[in-house]
């Protein structure tokens, strides 16, 4: 089997480089449409694609033995994890893109502030594994596939979507992959009755579904303000519009994790404060009475969910805040110890197993459950400061498209970005998702990079608000006409 795969390597290696030198955007909205479920085949073959039909126990117990699996085991490598799908994809257009350059002498496309600083912190991170992490096989697949292969999705976005209509053909692949994403959500759920069972769909897990679908609402959302606001047709279907904003925030709440609620909440706020200004008032009446109306129910409706025990437990859970604050406090004094490189990529975990504190009686964890914690402890002052630098720049982008949009349409767009990028970042507060090595990360990437890329080739302007009396001004008085007119003639 391993010589079939490098026989079938060699042979559609060179097939793919070419397709993608001459058909590259087809090829990245096709994978972002199958990827879900093509990395499913490929990772797990032997299981159903489409959904993970596996019970809660089963699920813990297994996380719990590949857990001990890392801190005991030996390091191994299978083939079929270096043929993991989205990071041969992804290096095969950074391949394509090198040798482009190299041919032409030049980049084609001048790498932006955001690109030269993830290139900065993706030296760090290589650096960090090869030299002081204790697994350097798993922390470069960590490395590679959780923040490299999403920061290539970045660039390939940037150049590939440069024109409305490239724009639109993304938005439209990635609302028809939202929608079938719910078919299959409201499938598991149907299977899975118990109220509190949590929610992943096609994914490894429910942050990943939640990532998936957050920017696929906001995407739908702001494509669905922008027809409404001007005489222009939407990229999405009505149906598809209404299914994604009316069950995307359903399949949030089933994930029953309560970063993931937080972070959505707060990507909503930032759309509605920033885009306060550009709603029309009867708009803004029609909302806040839905919301009065609508919230009574919600509360009411979470009140006597919260009188069953078991989702009381799942969301009162305490004692879990108490465990995470002694596992944060052992993090935090050993980024004392080593603020400037840290204590290498992937290490934290050798550490929280080793070393153990109490808070109000709960024992620290052997996971850290907050991603910025581990990625000053692992990589020092230098990588976080990088990262923080990375997306303070991609959402620097986004409030530069919002101020300085001379339409409505820019202006949305601007929104979506800091809200997909707010809604993104805050989970990880609470988890560990940065480190997850899911495909998920890419779609967030290959947005906020369509945005870019898009708004790289169009001048940006600071819309002008004309006054009332310079309105007045502007209106042409009769003699004005007639002498348009004979100069006309």
């Amino acid at each position: 089997m391993t010589g079939l795969l490098i026989v079938c390597s060699l042979i559609w290696v060179p097939v793919l480089l070419y397709q993608i030198g001459q058909r590259g955007f087809l090829i990245l909205i096709v994978w972002l449409f199958i990827a879900p479920v093509a990395s499913n085949v490929v990772n797990r073959p032997q299981a159903n694609p489409f959904l993970r039909v596996s019970t809660v126990e089963d699920a813990g117990v297994d996380r719990k033995q590949q857990g001990e699996a890392y801190i005991r085991g030996e390091t191994t490598i299978r083939l079929g994890e270096l043929l993991e799908p989205n990071r041969l994809l992804f290096g095969a257009y950074l391949l394509v893109f090198g040798l482009h350059a190299f041919t032409l002498r030049r980049l084609p496309v001048p790498l932006d502030r955001t690109e030269n600083w993830m290139a900065v912190f993706s030296l760090i991170l290589v650096a960090s594994a090869l030299l002081q992490s204790t697994r350097t096989a798993f922390s470069l697949r960590v490395a590679t596939d959780a923040f490299i292969v999403p920061f290539l999705s970045y660039m390939v976005a940037r150049r590939y979507v440069s024109t409305e209509d490239s724009l639109g053909k993304l938005i439209k692949v990635m609302g028809y992959l939202g929608f079938y994403v719910v078919l299959i959500c409201f499938i598991e759920r149907w299977i899975h009755p118990s109220i509190t069972y949590r929610l992943s769909g096609p994914f490894p897990k429910r942050d990943a579904l939640y990532i998936v679908m957050m920017v696929v609402f906001f995407a739908a959302l702001v494509d669905w303000l922008i027809s409404s606001s001007r005489d222009r047709k939407s990229v999405l279907p009505y149906g598809v519009q209404i299914c994604l904003l009316a069950s995307t925030p359903l399949i949030v709440l089933f994930t029953w994790t309560r970063g993931v609620w937080l972070g959505f909440l707060l990507g909503i706020w930032t759309f509605a404060f920033l885009g306060r200004n550009l709603v029309m008032w009867r708009r803004k009446l029609l909302i806040l009475g839905l919301v009065l109306g609508l919230l009574p129910v919600a509360v009411v409706g979470f009140q006597q969910a919260l009188g069953e025990e078991e989702v009381y437990s799942r969301v009162a859970n305490i004692r879990n805040i108490y465990g995470r604050l002694a596992t944060y406090r052992i993090m935090m004094n050993e980024m004392s110890s080593n603020p400037v490189f840290g204590i290498g990529l992937n290490n934290v975990r050798d550490l929280l197993a080793e070393e153990k504190e109490s808070a109000y009686g709960m024992r620290s964890y052997s996971v850290s459950h907050n991603s910025y914690l581990s990625l000053g402890t692992e990589l020092g002052a230098i990588g976080i400061v990088a990262y923080l630098v990375v997306v303070g720049s991609i959402v620097g982008t986004g409030v530069r498209i919002h101020r300085m949009g001379k339409y409505p349409q820019d202006r949305w767009r601007g929104i979506g970005v800091v809200a997909i990028m707010i809604a993104y970042l805050i989970p990880a507060a609470f988890d560990s998702t940065l480190y997850q090595t899911w495909v998920s990360h890419v779609y967030v990437f290959v947005y906020v990079g369509a945005i870019a890329g898009l708004y790289c080739q169009k001048p940006l302007e600071k819309p002008v608000i004309q006054s009332r009396q310079s309105r007045e001004s502007a209106v042409l008085t009769p003699s004005a006409v007639a002498r348009e007119a004979r100069n006309s003639l």
